[in-house]
């Protein structure tokens, strides 16, 4: 079984980042909107470019858009600096045939994943 290297791509104002296969979510952001149904979408927002912070992973996250998608309810959070979104599981978590009892059913809050930049070729998930 061999092992593949690490694969990098260029994201914001040069940066390097790892890219990570996932099945969980599009390969490219594009995708994931096209698809996103009921969608509710704020304000839109222009990123005014990358910051240090950004390069650290301390981004300035504003709600951008919420939607469904593939039965999961997700919320897009993009930095109004770099233009990164974060990618969020909202869903409520309902167990089939258990009861909630006293409790309301409570909201997921995963971070399934994060788009870079902008960048020519759109926004990758890594």
């Amino acid at each position: 079984m061999s092992t593949q290297p690490p694969r990098f791509t260029t994201i914001a104002d040069g940066l390097v980042a790892q890219v990570i296969e996932s099945t969980v979510l599009p390969v490219n952001l594009m995708t994931l909107l096209t698809q996103l149904r009921a969608v509710r979408e704020a304000p839109a927002l222009r990123p005014v470019g990358t910051r240090i912070s950004c390069t650290q992973g301390l981004h300035d996250l504003q709600p951008w858009r919420q939607g469904v998608w593939r039965s999961r309810e997700l919320r897009l959070s993009l930095c109004t600096y770099c233009g990164a979104v974060e990618v969020r599981d909202v869903s409520v978590d309902l167990l089939s045939g258990v009861s909630t009892g006293r409790n309301l059913p409570r909201r997921r809050d995963a971070i399934l994943g994060w788009y870079s930049g902008s960048r020519p070729q759109g926004r990758v998930f890594v």
